[in-house]
């Protein structure tokens, strides 16, 4: 599990680490000596915490095997017992990582750069915080776009007569693509109509948000030997004080390396023993 990997961190932040579900004591016990987990696993049977945070996933039929299995979430909660922050996900398959999150807390972001170009104007890179990837996982890709010095590219909120700089990542049947965020102007250029506009003269980063699809889904890009291209455009159109170039649209490319799921299940009694458990 991605927490047991990153308790450590987390720990060092400050911060206590538990998970809840809805699996029987014995489940959990099970499954955390064969995966190496120190940290406390809780277990609400009757999903009664579950409820309290608002998680039962409704869309599970009462008496089916998995009614009862919460909406995927993680929560930030003070000694006082105040939610500081939670992530919450409508789909039961998506996971933010963990790496996504410590770095949304502040923790010094180890990116990695997966493709870049130096360009006459620009240098642009695509970078991640993680090139191992598994199914659901929901984490952050982003571009860093860096000016060369005396030159601008325009900011949103440019008029229409400019190209602002902009992020499309392509749609894929396997991702489900966020809008992506971009970061206020760092100054503004005046015009010869003596229009202020909003431009980037410095290194900026556009960051968007992708979660993966199921296993199920991700069968071609497992098949086609595990390297997983997720791609876009990026748009923009640099300036100096007096010269505009052409706009321009480069191709991004994030390549990432994508891991099987952990598939092992616990053994026959233990899963009889859950269901005649929830079945009362």
């Amino acid at each position: 599990m991605e927490l047991a990997k990153h308790a450590d961190r987390l720990r060092a932040r400050g911060y206590g680490v538990c998970s809840v579900s809805y699996d029987p004591v014995d489940v959990l016990r099970e499954f955390a000596d064969r995966r190496g987990i120190t940290y406390p696993m809780l277990s609400d049977p009757d999903s009664a915490m579950i409820r309290v945070f608002g998680l039962l996933n409704e869309e599970i039929e009462p008496g089916t095997r998995d009614y009862g299995v919460p909406h995927p979430a993680i929560f930030f909660v003070a000694r006082s017992g105040r939610v500081i922050r939670k992530y919450m996900e409508e789909r039961y398959y998506h996971r933010r990582t963990l790496a996504t999150i410590l770095a949304d807390d502040g923790e010094p972001a180890d990116l990695q750069t997966v493709w870049e170009v130096n360009g006459e104007q620009v240098a642009i890179r695509a970078r991640t915080l993680q090139r191992e990837v598994y199914p659901g996982n929901r984490l952050a890709l982003m571009v860093d776009v860096e000016p060369r010095p005396g030159l601008h590219v325009y900011a949103p909120g440019a008029g229409a007569e400019y190209r602002p700089l902009t992020l499309r990542v392509h749609p894929q049947p396997y991702l489900t693509v966020d809008e992506p965020g971009s970061p206020p102007p760092d100054g503004t250029w005046t015009s010869p109509l003596e229009e202020e506009v909003p431009v980037y003269t410095r290194r900026t980063r556009i960051r968007v948000e992708v979660a993966l699809g199921t296993r199920q889904e991700l069968k071609p890009v497992y098949d086609a030997g595990g390297m997983l291209e997720v791609t876009g455009i990026l748009a923009f159109q640099a300036c100096s004080e007096t010269v505009c170039w052409v706009p321009q649209e480069v191709a991004v490319t994030w390549t990432l390396t994508l891991r099987p799921p952990d598939l092992e299940r616990p053994p026959e009694p233990l899963r009889r023993e859950r269901l005649m458990q929830r079945d009362g």
